[in-house]
Parts: C-alpha cells; sequence; structure tokens
C-alpha cells in the first residue's frame, strides 16, 4: 500500500493523524445530535489514548470551538457522562476523566435489556455463553485462595440449610455471592465486569425464584457442581455443571414473559431497605 505513495504524501499522513481533532471546527448543530457529537468526541480522544484518567479535560468554550457546538450542549453531555461515571465534574475545579472501576458503562445496555421483549430462551442461552466463559477463564486461572472462598460460600449456604432458615433474601445474597468469587477466579477484569453486568439482568430472577419458593438444597447442590468441575479441569463436566445450574433457573421461572418479570421484580432490588442488586461485597 505504501508504494502508492511519495514519502512527503505518508509524512503528511501520519501528521494528520496524530493531530486529529487539534483546532478543527465543525459546522454547528444543536439538541441531541449535538450531544451525542460532544460525547462521541470525547470517546474518540479517550480510545486515541488522548486523554486518561485522571486528566482535566477542556473547559466548555474550548469544547465550543473543538467540536462546533453551543455551551448548552457541551453542559449536557457532561452530565450524560458524568451520570455513567465517565467523567467527574468538580465544581469550581473543572471535569476530569473518571476512575474506570467507577464507569458504569452497561447502564444503558441493561435498561435495553430489560424493555425488550426477551424469550426465556434468549436469556438461558445468553446466561449460559457467559457462564461457560467464565468457567473456562476460571479453570485456568483459579488459585488456592479461590477455591477457598468459593468452598466458603458453600459452606455458608450449607449452614443456612442446617438452620432451618427461610429467609429468600437471605439465600439470594448467598447465591449472589458465590457467583461473585467466581467472577474473581477469573483473574480477568473484562469478564468480571460482563459477569456483573449479567447478574444485574438475572438477579431479579434469582430473587423471584427464592421467593416462589426454589429451595438452599437445589442452589447448594448445583454450587457443588460448579466447584467439582472447576476443581477437576474437565470442560466436559464444566458444561454438564453449568447447564444444570441454568436448567435450575429457568425451570423455576417457566414460561413467564422475561420482561415482565423483570420489570415487575426490579423495584425490590432497589428499595432502601436491601442492598444493591448487583454482586455484593463479601460481609464479615
Amino acid at each position: 500500500m505504501t508504494g502508492d505513495y511519495s514519502a512527503p504524501q505518508i509524512g503528511r499522513l501520519r501528521d494528520a493523524v496524530k493531530n486529529y481533532g487539534r483546532g478543527m471546527r465543525f459546522m454547528k448543530v444543536s439538541g441531541s445530535m449535538a450531544t451525542d457529537k460532544v460525547t462521541n468526541y470525547i470517546r474518540d480522544c479517550i480510545m486515541a489514548g488522548k486523554w486518561q484518567s485522571g486528566d482535566k479535560l477542556p473547559t466548555e468554550q474550548e469544547f465550543c470551538t473543538q467540536v462546533g457546538v453551543s455551551r448548552s450542549c457541551v453542559r449536557e453531555a457532561m452530565k450524560v457522562l458524568e451520570a455513567s461515571h465517565i467523567v467527574e465534574i468538580r465544581r469550581g475545579d473543572g471535569t476530569y476523566i473518571s476512575d474506570p472501576d467507577q464507569i458504569s458503562f452497561m447502564g444503558p445496555l441493561l435498561f435495553k435489556i430489560i424493555l425488550k421483549k426477551n424469550t426465556l430462551q434468549e436469556l438461558y442461552d445468553f446466561r449460559e455463553s457467559i457462564e461457560m466463559g467464565v468457567m473456562r477463564l476460571a479453570i485456568c486461572n483459579a488459585n488456592a485462595d479461590d477455591f477457598a472462598n468459593l468452598e466458603s460460600c458453600n459452606q455458608k449456604m450449607q449452614d443456612f440449610i442446617d438452620q432451618r432458615k427461610s429467609d429468600s433474601w437471605e439465600l439470594y445474597q448467598l447465591d449472589l455471592m458465590f457467583h461473585k468469587h467466581l467472577a474473581e477466579a477469573t483473574h480477568n477484569t473484562i469478564m468480571r465486569d460482563v459477569y456483573q453486568f449479567t447478574f444485574d439482568i438475572f438477579a431479579p430472577f434469582i430473587l423471584q425464584n427464592y421467593e416462589k419458593g426454589q429451595n438452599a438444597e437445589s442452589a447448594l447442590a448445583t454450587h457443588t457442581e460448579i466447584l467439582n468441575a472447576l476443581k477437576s479441569g474437565d470442560f466436559l463436566q464444566v458444561g454438564y455443571a453449568i447447564r444444570a445450574s441454568v436448567d435450575l433457573w429457568s425451570t423455576w421461572i417457566g414460561q413467564e414473559n422475561a420482561r415482565d418479570i423483570v420489570l415487575a421484580e426490579l423495584w425490590k432490588t432497589n428499595r432502601p431497605d436491601r442492598q444493591p442488586k448487583s454482586i455484593p461485597e463479601e460481609s464479615d
């Protein structure tokens, strides 16, 4: 390809890429398109490595000049990005790129999935695929501490059974704790975040199943199968364990509309008297 260009032409192309966005002027637009233009510009700059976590962003006036939008559109874009924790607005100081661990990048996708009329089969296939991916990485990367954490989760659920407890919320928390440690056993931060997102979708289903009568014994049995498969390193056993777990979950859901279940149950996991629905932090 480079044979089609002279050395000076190649040099100018490289300079154009290097200086992309510097001093550029755009036709002014307004409304949601202008807001998207600002957010997309910031996204592209981050992806290009121009801005890193902790970097201070240009002022509103500088954004207006660089992107070609009004100050109100810049402010609206910053509100959108702040809501997703992509930027941090420090009053009287400026706007900064957030710490990556604070960014809830899948929030919009979560609500898109919730509001769509997903079939049970779609949800089943999605969860099984994610669970299999997690297990493959965990088989390769899990260490002694990971196995100890998972065994501790199973022991806590066994204690719950032995004490003849019936608190569906406590059982739900124990279930999520097991999957939190399973995600950590991958030692892959991307997969961990995707897995947490997966449980943001399925947490209402899991809680609803326990409230409908799914018992701790069945949950413990599937968790034990998963842990044994992980220890064995046998991918065939892993596949069996994951399918057994997802089958149990889907059996309790039945043929009810997936969207209706989520919308009906989601409020419960956001009540102020309860912990967040996503994978929880472990308590002592």
